[in-house]
Formats: C-alpha cells, structure tokens, sequence
C-alpha cells in the first residue's frame, strides 16, 4: 500500500478514536446532567418557569414536547381507522414506501475486531 494512503488511513483511525472518546464523554455528561436536573426537580425547590440567573445568563425550567417519528407503522395504523380497505391502505403506505428520497454516502465504516477473531 501507498506510504501516503497508509499515513492517511492511521490519521483517520487516530481520528476516530478521538471521536469515539469525545462521544463517551458527552454521554457521560448528559448522564449527569440528567440525574442532576431529577434531583433538583425531585426537592419541589424548582417548578416551571422557575428562573435562575447565573454569570453568563440565566436558567429556567421549562417543559418540551417531542414528536414521534413518524413510521409506516403508525401511518399504516391511521390510515387502517379512516380508510376500511385494508387494500387500498397497503397500497398507499407501499407506495410511499417506493417514493421516499434516498441518499447514498460514501465513508470508511469501521469494524472491531471481536475477541474470536484474530
């Protein structure tokens, strides 16, 4: 192999373990952060729109609500309480199905060794 393919391919190993490291510490962090914010809340000490001002600005509790994705499950499971032909409602979620957009990328997938294999 090519010396300057070779030098590439270790930065990027390199690079993927500084990833992967960063990625573990940031799940770590939000784990603390979410136990910290479930005692804090536990105590009754904060409500909604309880605000705190700190140094650089200011916190406040607030409550967010997320959507669902939204799956072919559910849309099939919709259109099934509306639409009683469960024909005409296959052919509805098949055909979404086929339309959707795709995106093709190209990357360097890595691949652990397992201890098995050698």
């Amino acid at each position: 192999m090519d010396k300057n393919i070779e030098k590439q391919l270790q930065q990027w190993v390199l690079l993927d373990n500084q990833y992967k490291l960063v990625q573990e510490k940031a799940k770590e962090l939000r784990e603390k952060k979410s136990t910290l914010l479930d005692s804090l809340t536990s105590t009754g000490e904060l409500s909604t729109n309880t605000v705190i001002t700190i140094t650089d600005g200011r916190l406040k509790l607030v409550n967010t609500h997320t959507t669902s994705p939204l799956t072919f499950t559910y849309v099939e499971t919709c259109l099934s309480e509306i639409i009683k032909n469960e024909e005409q409602v296959k052919k509805i979620v098949d055909y979404l199905k086929k339309r959707r957009e795709t995106k093709t990328v190209t990357e360097l997938k890595r691949y652990y060794n397992t201890n098995n294999e050698k």
